[in-house]
């Protein structure tokens, strides 16, 4: 079994390599769903249990799991559009509440923009429209449930189409309600529910609404099994099989997306973990596929993901995960 993730893994960075641009399979850009870099490797689920900077945006009720203060820094490398970075810190050890944020970031300006003819220029339709989102979450035990809630800020600029660019707005700002609840069933066994950018009519287009459910199992100290199920709306802008312009009432888009996905964790030796998760959409013909590894110690990780968020996709998205634990 190990064998075969190790053979996921390399497979998915041997079809990795691919021009920017070259795909015109309609698809959300990357950043919308990237949770971390451990979040990549099992497809951004983990609804029932994940690490703690996951858990800011999967499910902030998770954030109580591991009595840590951690902090994290991502480098992803998406399958189209611009480079973007994510970095935060969770603290659930100094107080009986436990707190969290998480920034994402560019390196570069957004640059695909309609010039003075309305022609679209820069270098692609699909790279996220963000300048920055911002997400914090804050959560509490009660025995063996947990509770959190949080919020994500998100500003950019217009999508292209809306009614916003039309009225030749600059700038969207606004903000999502997030909410969690987990709980451990049996020892090793717990299940979770979440909403995601919850309330968030006006910055539909860029934190798009989204619920989940799930369940995690530890087999045995060295396996751990997660399943998930993911309900997303459809952003038209990015996702409508007609063509980009599409208005953001298109019918075609009502139906939310909704993905079931499986990912297994191994723990190889005492300090190399191996992730591999594998989703398909229950409502159209989409399927992801996504692999990792983390080299881990008492106050240090390492990790490196690989993921195929998109199969029709001939690119592939990666991301380089730095994580430190400090003692209080």
């Amino acid at each position: 079994m190990t064998r075969a993730v190790v053979y996921i893994i390399f497979s998915l960075m041997i079809h990795s390599v691919g021009a920017y641009g070259a795909d015109s399979v309609p698809h959300l850009p990357d950043e919308y769903e990237s949770t971390s870099g451990l979040g990549s490797a099992i497809n951004n689920g983990g609804v029932g249990a994940t690490d703690s900077f996951s858990a800011i945006s999967v499910n902030p009720a998770l954030i109580t799991g591991q009595k840590t203060y951690i902090t994290n820094g991502v480098y992803h490398w998406p399958t189209e559009g611009r480079d973007y970075y994510q970095a935060g810190v969770v603290d659930s050890k100094t107080s009986s509440v436990a707190a969290g944020v998480s920034y994402t970031g560019f390196l570069e300006d957004f640059k695909y923009q309609a010039d003075d003819n309305g022609k679209m220029t820069g270098a692609s339709a699909y790279d996220s429209p963000l300048n920055r989102r911002i997400s914090l979450a804050v959560a509490q035990e009660f025995g063996t449930t947990s509770v959190g809630i949080g919020g994500t800020f998100v500003e950019g600029h217009p999508v292209y189409g809306s009614l916003e660019q039309k009225r030749g707005e600059k700038r969207i700002t606004g903000t999502g309600l997030n909410l969690g609840v987990a709980t451990l069933l049996t020892p090793g066994w717990s299940l979770g529910v979440s909403a995601q950018n919850v309330s968030t009519k006006k910055i539909k287009d860029y934190a798009p609404r989204t619920y989940r459910m799930g369940t995690t199992y530890q087999f045995s100290q060295f396996f751990t099994g997660y399943v998930d199920v993911r309900q997303r709306d459809r952003v038209a802008q990015f996702e409508s099989p007609l063509d980009l312009d599409a208005p953001s009432s298109d019918r075609s888009m009502q139906t939310p997306e909704r993905m079931l996905i499986a990912s297994g964790a191994i723990q190889v030796q005492e300090y190399l973990k191996i992730l591999a998760s594998y989703g398909e959409s229950l409502s159209d013909d989409r399927r992801a596929l996504a692999a990792g590894a983390a080299l881990t110690n008492k106050n240090f990780s390492l990790s490196y993901s690989v993921a195929r968020p998109y199969m029709k996709l001939s690119t592939a998205h990666q991301a380089l995960m730095i994580s430190f634990e400090m003692a209080m």
